[in-house]
């Protein structure tokens, strides 16, 4: 799903970044995010959803993509559950369901 977002965080050389992109893939503890601006896993950023004006931090979880000149894919998880700036109603996640699975995954081909 494709939400509007401002990402933004720390940046060695500046101090703060901030790039406006947009969301790949949401999900109840995260998302799939694209953005120029180098990242690294374990990464805190701070993520505005542009549509809702809802706001949260993330740890950047890894890259999902290789790089290219336009950026890279990654995946981010909220850094406190419960969360949901997505504006989505998401079912509940059942306890059979929880003991089944701890990731949902996206095949890119």
């Amino acid at each position: 799903m494709s939400i509007p977002i401002l990402v933004a965080g720390p940046d060695s050389a500046t101090g703060e970044f901030a790039e406006e992109t947009r969301t790949l893939v949401v999900n109840r503890g995260g998302a799939l995010i694209h953005v120029k601006h180098p990242l690294q896993p374990e990464d805190q950023i701070r993520i505005f959803n542009l549509t809702s004006d809802a706001a949260a931090d993330f740890r950047v979880v890894g890259p999902t993509s290789e790089s290219s000149s336009d950026g890279i894919e990654w995946g981010v998880e909220y850094v406190k559950d419960g969360l949901n700036i997505w504006g989505i109603d998401f079912p509940p996640a059942s306890e059979e369901n929880k003991a089944h699975a701890s990731a949902l995954l996206e095949c890119q081909g």
